[in-house]
């Protein structure tokens, strides 16, 4: 009618939770977990397990008594091949209960000295011109803790410092593909390379067909050819961890199972959201102790000496143990934990603003 106004009803807003619970399931359900495969059905089993100790009870040595020494150890012998590099593993090259003094170092210890020279190479390989000591556990053990105090690798004859020339000392577990029950290699092992001799090297394979490797390297600020440090490594079903004087240096979280044929598959999902780590070794693998060249070529004699070595397969330290040190440690690893420390304020961030946003339109959206 003319003269008349009409009165508008005002636009009911009705707000609804269904938006709201659909976009916080997709951004906060957690996406499906990769499981460990403890029976490691993925892998058909190739051929019986290795000899495994099967005692509760730890095993420690000082190596001045090779009998002693020799219950739990075995001394390997024969052609060594690694990295195109040839060596020659003699019995002969591993000294027992021998004074450790010299080279720098004033001290009254008394050990094994594992010696790399050019005596007696040929022995095993007519190509090889080095020799060197090698030392292996007579079991394999799955899981535990193993630690060796040692000064790796130096060189008694070289200048001022003595540093070796050529030589890389290694500890760690290990079990080879024609050993293993699957056909994959396994290993956690620990490395100072004379090149490099400030800088521990870490590496755990955890056995698959393309022998995928997870590294790390840590720089202690100090050269560790010259004076004794303990290496230890902790390896159980959820992580592998690395220390240097009881400091830790790497800690890896994962799932200890085998994956075959299905490992980059898998490897893809555990990173992409499956929050279970990284698979880690999951069979039995033998202890090593190693001294070995890093060039084809002989530079001069190196020295590998060792005052302990134990085995523990007690359960590991809590997660939280760190324990302490004066090492000036310089870590990529140190800097990942920062990163990530910012991605998740960015990421938190984010979907506060996503939220917001979302409650937002959804009631503008009910308004019209």
């Amino acid at each position: 009618m003319p003269g008349h106004v009409t009165a508008h009803a005002r636009p009911q807003c009705h707000f609804t939770l269904t938006p709201f619970v659909l976009i916080s399931f997709f951004l906060f359900f957690p996406k499906p977990a990769v499981k460990s495969q403890a029976n490691n059905d993925a892998c058909p089993v190739l051929r019986p397990p290795p000899l495994i100790y099967n005692s509760t009870a730890p095993f420690a040595t000082d190596f001045t008594d090779k009998t002693q020494t020799l219950t739990f150890l075995h001394e390997n012998y024969g052609r060594l091949y690694t990295n195109k590099v040839r060596a020659c593993r003699r019995t002969d090259h591993l000294l027992y209960n021998t004074s450790l003094e010299g080279a720098g170092l004033s001290t009254d210890a008394r050990g094994l000295r594992i010696v790399q020279d050019n005596i007696g190479g040929s022995v095993c390989d007519r190509n090889s011109k080095i020799a060197t000591g090698h030392l292996l556990t007579k079991f394999y053990i799955q899981g535990g803790r193993i630690d060796l105090t040692a000064r790796i690798g130096y060189g008694p004859e070289a200048g001022p410092g003595y540093q070796s020339e050529d030589s890389f000392s290694c500890f760690g577990l290990y079990i080879h593909d024609t050993v293993s029950q699957y056909g994959y290699r396994n290993e956690a092992s620990m490395c100072v390379s004379s090149h490099d001799p400030t800088t521990v090297r870490m590496g755990v394979w955890n056995g698959s067909p393309a022998d995928r490797e997870e590294a790390k390297q840590v720089n202690v600020k100090r050269d560790l050819s010259q004076a004794f440090y303990t290496y230890s490594i902790e390896w159980g079903p959820t992580r592998v961890r690395f220390w240097l004087d009881d400091f830790l240096l790497w800690d890896m979280p994962g799932m200890s199972f085998c994956a075959g044929a299905k490992a980059a598959e898998v490897d893809k999902a555990m990173r992409n959201g499956g929050k279970g780590g990284a698979r880690l070794p999951y069979e039995p693998m033998s202890i090593r102790i190693i001294l070995r060249p890093l060039g084809v070529a002989y530079r001069g004699t190196s020295y590998m000496d060792v005052t302990r070595f134990a085995y523990s397969p007690l359960p590991l330290l809590k997660e939280t143990e760190r324990g302490s040190s004066d090492f000036l440690v310089s870590s990529p690893a140190g800097k990942k934990r920062r990163v990530e420390g910012w991605w998740w304020c960015v990421y938190g961030g984010m979907t506060l603003v996503w939220w917001c946003m979302s409650m937002w339109v959804m009631w503008v959206g009910t308004c019209i």
